[in-house]
């Protein structure tokens, strides 16, 4: 059910040119953009914009390094009824309601290099 994806995100300005994650937003570091979002959100719930049903939450931070941001995230959808189904019991333990949400973790990490990779250039995993 769980596994591990790695991603690779692009940050391009408005003109889609690559920026430079030191010097992203007036001076600041895209590290310090990040850290300072996910530490002023930690643990508080939110809802999705839009009309999706979904809920999320910066559920933890780690240490991470000077060059990453690490933690986790959490987030679940809403707005159905379901029965929980107690597996060594062979019973239906709980009914969850419209306004409950299972929340599932998903860890992220970003890793921000200081050294300029050639666009040109892929990155294997």
């Amino acid at each position: 059910m769980f596994s591990l994806v790695p991603y690779l995100v692009e940050v391009k300005n408005e003109y889609k040119q690559p920026q430079d994650l030191w010097n992203f937003a007036a001076g600041n570091s895209l590290r310090a953009v990040l850290k300072d979002y996910y530490s002023s959100n930690l643990r508080n719930y939110q809802a999705s914009l839009g009309q999706s049903r979904r809920m999320f939450m910066i559920a933890s931070m780690y240490k991470g390094t000077s060059s990453s941001v690490a933690g986790t995230y959490q987030t679940g959808e809403y707005g159905f009824e379901s029965e929980i189904y107690h597996t060594n019991k062979r019973q239906i333990s709980y009914r969850r309601g419209t306004d409950e949400a299972d929340m599932r973790p998903f860890h992220f990490s970003f890793y921000l290099p200081r050294d300029k990779m050639p666009l040109s250039k892929s990155v294997a995993f």
